[in-house]
């Protein structure tokens, strides 16, 4: 907001629009903390809130100011709640690269393998490549050459199966949780402190969980394909929201003080 603008609502704004101004202007610090990027100088700030004379005025300033400390307590759990779905994500990138260990080791394995065509010698090969790892077992197809496949049914198999069930399931159940808390958000934003800078946090901060949770489908995908799994991670856009509530109200953006 230019400050020929800030000037003119100070002097020949009504005392709404004044308090639309100050809250805006409590947002940006309140989601930057910088003072240089703050609208009003603490002169100005004064002046608004001693220019709260009438009974409508000052309700709709403490309404405002409900609102916001409404909208700072749902912000810092969203905030707490992103960093839990990108914890559970970092776990996951380390359940895919213990996958990836395994198969490859396991191609090495066969690799190497093939460097003993003849039966005894790879029996002597595929032997000792078992004893040195517990996880692999034999496959043998007929008319083929025996390999070296993991054992599903192994403890340390069973074990990422787990690992990686219960964080998909943690993953859904915070990313379910951080929507309806967004929900919230720009409600507060749309219909009782119409400030874009507190809107512009819940979008940045959906673009975060977006994104994170793409990059989770994508490890999903390939430990599905290689452990042969099913697992499923919903992505943010596609989660619904309970029945009771909805997004209708918090689509129109023209309350908005400026762009």
């Amino acid at each position: 907001m230019i400050r020929k603008n800030i000037e003119q609502i100070l002097k020949q704004g009504s005392m709404r629009q004044k308090t639309l101004l100050y809250m805006n202007d409590l947002a940006i610090f309140n989601t930057t903390l910088d003072t240089e990027k703050r609208l009003l100088t603490d002169k100005e700030r004064t002046i608004i809130y001693r220019g709260l004379k009438t009974p409508q005025d000052i309700k709709h300033y403490n309404n405002m100011r409900t609102s916001n400390k409404g909208f700072l307590f749902f912000n810092d759990i969203a905030r707490t709640t992103l960093e839990r779905v990108i914890g559970f994500k970092q776990a996951l990138l380390q359940q895919v690269l213990n996958v990836g260990y395994n198969r490859l080791y396991r191609d090495i394995i066969n690799d190497l393998l093939d460097l003993y065509p003849e039966e005894d010698s790879r029996e002597k090969a595929l032997a000792l490549a078992l004893d040195k790892s517990e996880i692999f077992k034999t496959y043998h197809e007929k008319g083929y050459s025996p390999y070296v496949v993991e054992d599903e049914s192994h403890k340390d198999r069973q074990k990422i199966k787990r690992d990686v069930e219960g964080i998909v399931n943690s993953l859904e159940i915070e990313t379910e949780g951080l929507k309806i808390i967004h929900h919230r958000l720009k409600q507060i934003t749309k219909d009782d402190l119409p400030v874009k800078p507190y809107r512009d946090e819940v979008e940045k901060r959906e673009e975060r969980c977006r994104a994170g949770l793409q990059e989770a489908i994508t490890m999903i995908d390939f430990i599905n394909e290689e452990l042969d799994y099913s697992l499923k991670i919903t992505p943010y856009d596609e989660i619904k929201l309970p029945k009771d509530l909805s997004e209708n109200s918090v689509n129109d953006e023209s309350a908005f003080l400026y762009d």
